[in-house]
């Protein structure tokens, strides 16, 4: 369990619990407003410091906690074709959910995820993409979901964490899908931004640019934009199997160049030993 540092005193302090509860512990250099883990914590004994933290964790939550809960410090999107992107806060619970292209936007007006936790707002998600019909049978369906913020340690732990609670979810329903995830920075959060894409489907669809020779950055990469990660993910796989057969193909006539010069040599000898032998019989 995570905790905000809502209060201190002398060598103690104040957390307030991502449950709600008011912990009082030894004041280890933390600074008001910082998030700690509460499970390495331990509590202090002081019945009195206890009663004042709690009051100070009244006030204070109000003022530094309530601006660090509402405060967000990372963003997670999630591709299919609906395009979602969440706000979390420093407890990874979910400030604001947004559809980030046509396809989401029904889809995110049935989804109450608002204070979830963001793992649990996954969940939500992913149940009412499968229920929504967005998964077929085929075993290739494509799931996106990138975790973006100026922490990148924390974002890729975040990262792996969803990408195995949506696999877990995808299973539970009976449902096949390539679950990919990965972290970026707030950087990349804003430039996909820009382009009204999430940062997820903007790397996915460069991926794709990396394998095609004649791509183009302007026309191309709008066009895939547009498409489904199911589309992305087999125009990737195609063009990755083109590529393998155009390297052995010519790796095979390599082979098969080098072995004709090598017979051309034999011949070129053999018809110098017949020459040899008819320069004897002129002798």
């Amino acid at each position: 369990m995570k905790g905000i540092v809502v209060g201190i005193r002398d060598k103690q302090a104040a957390i307030l619990g991502d449950d709600g509860s008011v912990e009082n512990i030894k004041n280890r250099g933390y600074q008001v407003g910082e998030v700690i883990a509460m499970n390495t914590i331990k509590r202090s004994g002081n019945r009195q410091f206890r009663l004042l933290a709690s009051v100070a964790a009244l006030v204070a939550v109000f003022t530094v906690s309530a601006f660090a809960y509402t405060t967000p410090v990372g963003y997670v999107s999630m591709d299919v074709n609906p395009a979602i992107q969440y706000e979390i806060n420093v407890l990874d619970r979910v400030l604001s959910i947004e559809a980030v292209n046509e396809d989401a936007k029904d889809l995110v007006g049935k989804l109450d995820v608002k204070n979830m936790k963001i793992q649990k707002a996954m969940k939500a998600t992913v149940e009412e993409l499968i229920a929504e019909g967005y998964f077929d049978d085929e075993g290739e369906n494509g799931i996106v979901v990138t975790t973006g913020s100026d922490n990148s340690k924390k974002a890729e732990k975040l990262a792996e964490q969803l990408r195995l609670r949506i696999r877990e979810v995808v299973e539970e329903k009976g449902k096949t899908a390539d679950v990919q995830s990965e972290a970026v920075g707030l950087e990349r959060v804003m430039e996909a931004r820009e382009l009204d894409v999430t940062p997820g489907k903007l790397n996915l669809v460069q991926k794709l640019g990396e394998t095609q020779e004649d791509w183009d950055e302007v026309k191309d990469q709008a066009y895939w934009l547009e498409r489904s990660v199911k589309e992305i993910n087999k125009e990737i796989q195609a063009n990755r199997k083109e590529m393998n057969q155009t390297e052995n193909n010519n790796g095979n006539n390599a082979g098969g160049n080098g072995g004709g010069n090598g017979g051309s040599g034999g011949n070129n000898g053999g018809s110098g030993g017949s020459n040899g032998g008819n320069g004897g019989g002129g002798s």
